[in-house]
């Protein structure tokens, strides 16, 4: 746990609650977390994106919309997969192992 959680214990005792309750789903706890986003560094080196398990990332906004571009590429990634299992599906093809409900933003 970082510093920033332990010393907010009133906050993260709340988004822990939101996070077990599901609450919309997830997505308040998803939204309250931005809170303890570390603040983003800028460089011209070629960085990863931890939050999404991406290698490569490229911010193309503001800071202040950083959450909904996680948003976007989240939602974008969900349409490829089920782009990519739909296609599958037709050439009778097995669907990888391991799929989720919540990696293709659909029941599998």
């Amino acid at each position: 746990i970082s510093q920033d959680f332990k010393s907010r214990v009133g906050e993260t005792r709340y988004m822990n609650t939101l996070k077990e309750s599901n609450a919309g789903g997830g997505y308040c706890h998803a939204w309250f977390y931005r809170r303890f986003f570390k603040p983003v560094r800028i460089t011209e080196e070629q960085q990863g994106h931890a939050g999404m398990g991406l290698d490569s990332y490229v911010q193309w906004t503001s800071p202040i919309r950083r959450f909904g571009d996680l948003q976007v590429h989240a939602a974008v990634k969900r349409y490829l997969r089920r782009k990519r299992v739909n296609e599958l599906i037709r050439n009778g093809l097995q669907i990888p192992p391991g799929l989720t409900d919540c990696d293709l933003g659909c029941p599998v």
